[in-house]
């Protein structure tokens, strides 16, 4: 199901991600016009999210870092750090750690920049009723972003 925003357009500039209860799964994405800022993705989320009843979760490529340490250089952007945390914290969503792998992306070139775009996060009702659950990394042969 693509999920539109009050203009009929897509949602998300930012992010193509899944957001999925036990009943439903919506994505959200991928990057279309007209682009979003961070704020407005982050408040699209915010009312998707209010659609959503029981255990839910969401994952996939947010496009946007949590910490510096999601980067291996030093373009870290704290302001939209710090409305993505926010966000996340409104909602009560948990991230699950990603296992074995501390990036999600490279740009490919001889002295790469890593940075981990992708994320899974889960709601109290999920931690409870799947209290296992773990993300790993699969590796890919091409790159998804560009």
């Amino acid at each position: 199901m693509q999920v539109a925003g009050k203009d009929g357009m897509p949602v998300a500039n930012l992010a193509t991600c899944t957001i999925g209860c036990l009943d439903k799964v919506a994505t959200v994405g991928p990057r279309r016009a007209p682009m979003l800022s961070v704020k407005a993705f982050l408040d699209e989320l915010s009312l998707l999210s209010q659609q959503v009843n029981g255990p839910w979760a969401i994952l996939g490529d947010f496009n946007l870092t949590l910490r510096p340490s999601d980067r291996s250089n030093a373009n870290f952007n704290a302001a939209d750090a710090a409305r993505f945390s926010s966000c996340l914290s409104s909602l009560h969503l948990i991230e699950i750690p990603l296992l074995g792998k501390s990036f999600t992306w490279s740009n490919q070139q001889s002295s790469p920049i890593l940075v981990r775009l992708d994320r899974a996060f889960i709601n109290h009702d999920w931690s409870s009723f799947f209290p296992n659950s773990t993300l790993s990394f699969l590796p890919r042969s091409t790159s998804d972003h560009s």
